[in-house]
């Protein structure tokens, strides 16, 4: 198996491609602006309602302005086989923004189907028959390639009806790599294409058809932009997997180091990009074309490790944008077209998070809002309840504010810290040991205490500190003091009387109190 794989790498064609970057408003249409003069690339990821497809356009525009584009999938459409379920279908959205950037057959140079699944190839048949690309590469499918009878859906009639577009329209279908098709080629000026994973074995069995993904990379000004389709880990099984699966064979043949921009694979779902992927890509720029809840909590901290907030979800921008649009320019600078925005909360398929003024979302951080300190965890998400931020224990209320002095959490008092503590203490970190708190001494357990109970939760009852022992306020004290509160004074406890100093200190011994002698054992109960 190991050996099918690495010979199913094939290097494919190299090309040049320059792309337009559409106008930002809410669902608009790509405004066309064509820079003549300035040869450019750019990549458009549609955002198609934040759905899990692809559909991704290339254009490269030369020098004198003139155009070529290509495409790699087409994101899903609302064919479906007969007596199959209705699916949501992105055709009039993918032709609509193609029909903006003035795509033609003219221009229209290819168009990649990644591999035989609805989701990035349901709408190739729409895309090729209404703009005519001059060559459509995809691989050969069949139902007797995918192991597991649960993972064949609709694959065929997607396939079947994406080759018929192509020879319906005089394209030229290339479905396996041949000695003609590795020769390099250009669209534009500039960009040069490889395809990865092209060649065929008809008698290779997969788990699922994702790991037969077709892989485009580009390399353009000095910057690499890789495009993963459905790439995966696994091959026979869907666990991720170190030995067999795409990632490690384009990893151990060097063919993936050093991404400028990448595609997370797979939508981000587990089983593909894979900690080894991440590090041998080391990208600058993340985009997800899916849903953000897709990603596994380990996955997104490496993602805000590797680029922070250079990643970009289409999920959380279909309604701010009709694609995200990458520009590499001659100087192999990158831009992009997300709009300044007003850093605020968003609400995302995975919950409550916060946009900075980029838009991008941000993860392990602390949020000073409306005088309110909010925590977005490590997958980004608004924390609630008990977090533990670099060595300190916060507690954030169920409204994801910062909790600050007296808390009752499961019968148990807390104290975090406010504003101008003494001891400098991160405001809203919890408190432990002794806490002077209005003119009256606590005690908040520290780690390793006798009793078993919770650390910084508040003491009650008998405390043995530094061989003293004190007392501390049970609930339902006569006296009326606070629960926890230190006594000083006289003590009746159990018909045994004790004595508290003005530290807190238990009494043994002989001592004067108020002019009089009195004698307290070594338990610190009075004799006489």
């Amino acid at each position: 198996m190991l050996n099918r794989i690495i010979k199913n790498i094939g290097l494919l064609m190299c090309c040049s491609v320059m792309l337009i970057t559409p106008a930002v408003t809410a669902n608009a249409a790509v405004e066309e602006k064509t820079v003549g003069g300035t040869p450019s690339v750019k990549v458009h990821f549609l955002t198609l309602r934040g759905a899990d497809t692809d559909a991704i356009v290339l254009e490269a525009t030369d020098a004198d302005g003139t155009k070529h584009f290509g495409m790699v999938d087409a994101a899903d459409d609302t064919n479906v086989p007969p007596g199959g379920a209705p699916t949501p279908g992105y055709e009039d959205e993918v032709n609509e923004y193609l029909t903006k950037l003035n795509v033609n057959h003219d221009n229209f140079e290819f168009f990649i189907g990644t591999h035989a699944h609805s989701d990035h190839i349901g709408g190739a048949d729409e895309v090729i028959r209404a703009f005519g690309p001059q060559r459509v590469y995809i691989k050969p499918y069949s139902d007797n390639n995918v192991l597991s009878a649960d993972r064949k859906w609709d694959n065929a009639y997607v396939y079947a009806d994406t080759i018929k577009a192509a020879q319906d329209t005089n394209a030229k279908l290339i479905t396996k790599s041949t000695p003609v098709d590795k020769e390099e080629f250009k669209l534009g000026e500039s960009a040069d294409i490889e395809l990865f994973n092209f060649e065929y074995d008809p008698n290779e069995k997969f788990y699922d058809i994702n790991s037969a993904s077709i892989i485009t990379k580009m390399s353009v000004f000095g910057r690499k932009v890789l495009l993963t389709g459905d790439m995966n880990t696994y091959t026979t099984s869907n666990v991720e997997d170190d030995v067999y699966g795409l990632e490690s064979a384009l990893i151990r043949m060097k063919l993936v180091k050093d991404i400028d921009i990448y595609k997370l694979a797979h939508h981000g779902i587990a089983g593909s990009n894979s900690k080894a992927m991440l590090d041998e890509a080391n990208p600058k720029y993340i985009v997800q074309t899916g849903y953000l809840g897709n990603i596994p909590n380990a996955t997104m901290a490496q993602i805000n490790q590797k680029v922070g907030s250079k990643f970009y979800s289409t999920s959380s921008y279909y309604n701010l944008l009709s694609a995200i649009v990458f520009t590499i320019n001659t100087d192999g600078s990158i831009e992009t077209n997300i709009p300044k925005f007003t850093p605020g909360f968003v609400t995302t398929p995975r919950g409550t998070q916060y946009a900075d003024n980029n838009g991008a979302l941000i993860f392990n951080q602390w949020i000073l809002t409306g005088n309110k300190w909010y925590y977005f965890g490590p997958n980004g998400l608004m924390q609630r309840g008990w977090v533990y931020f670099e060595n300190r224990w916060y507690y954030l209320n169920s409204d994801g504010t910062m909790k600050t002095g007296w808390l009752l959490d499961s019968g148990r008092w807390y104290y975090l810290n406010e504003d101008g503590n003494t001891d400098r203490a991160p405001v809203g970190s919890m408190k432990t040991g002794w806490l002077l708190n209005g003119n009256r001494w606590y005690y908040l357990n520290e780690e390793g205490n006798t009793d078993g109970s919770p650390v910084g939760s508040m003491k009650t009852s008998w405390l043995l500190w530094k061989g003293k022992w004190y007392y501390l306020n049970p609930e339902g004290n006569a006296d009326g003091a606070p629960v926890g509160s230190m006594k000083t004074g006289w003590l009746s406890y159990y018909g045994n009387w004790y004595y508290l100093l003005s530290n807190g200190e238990m009494v043994t011994g002989t001592v004067t109190i108020d002019g009089k002698r009195y004698t307290f054992n070594s338990d610190g109960k009075l004799i006489s």
